[in-house]
């Protein structure tokens, strides 16, 4: 939230998701309380995915391994399309 006393000199849009803000700091005493809010607004403004733990990547050898780690109901379309491919290109 910006208030009348920080009210940005000029704003300038760079891309459909970046603006820039030129702001003219006139009392040197404001200056530091101003770092401050700039800095909690950009955290605001971060993706989330940093403090997201990595998603665990399910580790396979062959193609049934990997066909077996769906549910049912996938496995069978999988197994499906694993069928089709066989006989389109039976040597790949």
């Amino acid at each position: 939230m910006l208030h009348d006393e920080w009210a940005p000199t000029k704003t300038l849009q760079t891309s459909k998701n970046r603006v820039v803000h030129y702001f003219e700091v006139k009392d040197s005493a404001l200056f530091q309380a101003f770092i401050e809010r700039i800095a909690r607004a950009y955290i605001l403004t971060q993706s989330n995915s940093a403090h997201k733990e990595p998603a665990v990547k399910p580790e396979y050898n062959t193609i049934d391994e990997y066909i077996a780690l769906f549910p049912d109901d996938v496995r069978e379309i999988l197994a499906q399309v694993r069928q089709t491919i066989r006989q389109a290109a039976p040597d790949v």
